[in-house]
C-alpha cells in the first residue's frame, strides 16, 4: 500500500515542503532526507529549516493543504499547534491526526486521520490532493477569521 501511495503522489505531481525548527530539525531532517532518498522521493521533498515570516506567508499563500503530523500523546492531544491556526488563517484545509484540541480548533476545516496511523494520514492527504472541490468545501467549514484572530491574537501578515 505505501508504494502505491508514493506512486500516486508522483502521479498527482505533489511536492512536500517540511518546515523543521533548528533544535529538532537537524536530526529529523537528516533522517527524513535519508527516507526521501531511499524511497526515491528526493525530487518531491524539501526540508527548509526555519524560514522568515515573509517566506512562510509566501509559501502558505501558495499551498493546497496544510499537514500537521504531530502524533497523539498526552501533551499534543491537549495543545493547539500554531500551524493549525496558521493554515486556517491562510485558508488551507488541514490534515491532522485526530487530536482533541486540533478537532476543537479546526472543527470542520480538517480531515482527521486515525491517531498515529501513518497509512490513514497518507490516505487523507491523498483524498484532499485528488479532490479540489473537497478542499474548497473543507475550507468553508473553517471557524471564522475573526474567531481565529481572537483565539490566536493574529494580525494580518503584511
Amino acid at each position: 500500500p505505501r508504494t502505491a501511495r508514493w506512486e500516486e503522489c508522483r502521479r498527482l505531481e505533489c511536492r512536500l515542503l517540511a518546515f523543521l525548527d533548528e533544535c529538532s530539525g537537524h536530526c529529523r531532517s537528516r533522517g527524513l532526507n535519508e527516507i526521501a532518498l531511499t524511497k526515491a522521493l528526493a525530487e518531491m521533498t524539501s526540508f527548509t529549516g526555519r524560514v522568515s515570516d515573509e517566506d512562510l506567508c509566501r509559501i502558505l499563500s501558495s499551498a493546497d493543504i496544510g499537514i500537521d503530523p504531530d502524533p497523539k500523546n498526552a501533551w499534543s492531544d491537549k495543545s493547539t499547534m500554531n500551524k493549525i491556526m496558521e493554515y486556517m488563517y491562510f485558508g488551507l484545509p488541514v490534515v491532522a491526526f485526530d487530536l482533541a484540541e486540533t478537532r476543537y480548533s479546526a472543527q470542520g476545516a480538517a480531515l482527521y486521520a486515525a491517531a498515529n496511523s501513518e497509512d490513514d494520514m497518507a490516505a487523507r492527504i491523498q483524498e484532499l490532493l485528488q479532490d479540489e472541490t473537497r478542499r474548497r468545501r473543507t475550507v468553508k467549514r473553517s471557524p471564522s477569521s475573526s474567531t481565529i484572530a481572537r483565539g490566536r491574537r493574529l494580525t494580518r501578515y503584511e
